[in-house]
């Protein structure tokens, strides 16, 4: 197993935080791309409603719900700015 270097920045922290807490340490970098391209507050936001989204809901993974409302509370900025 690779050893975990400690994180050096805020975001490194952050995405190991995320990852930690939905349980998908394979893919921390993915979740630190995310913290560099999307605002922190989208970010939170997603990451507070898939960690309180109900069990019996969830088809594949948190990590997957996450990913699904980043996408969704981006592409709603998007439409509302009409961007």
């Amino acid at each position: 197993m690779k050893e975990q270097t400690r994180p050096k920045t805020k975001r490194e922290y952050l995405a190991r935080s995320i990852s930690d807490a939905l349980g998908d340490h394979a893919r921390e970098s993915l979740y630190l791309q995310y913290l560099k391209k999307y605002p922190l507050a989208t970010v939170f936001r997603a990451f507070a409603e898939a960690k309180s989204y109900p069990a019996e809901k969830i088809k594949k993974s948190r990590a997957a719900v996450f990913f699904y409302l980043i996408k969704r509370y981006t592409h709603d900025k998007k439409q509302n700015t009409g961007s």
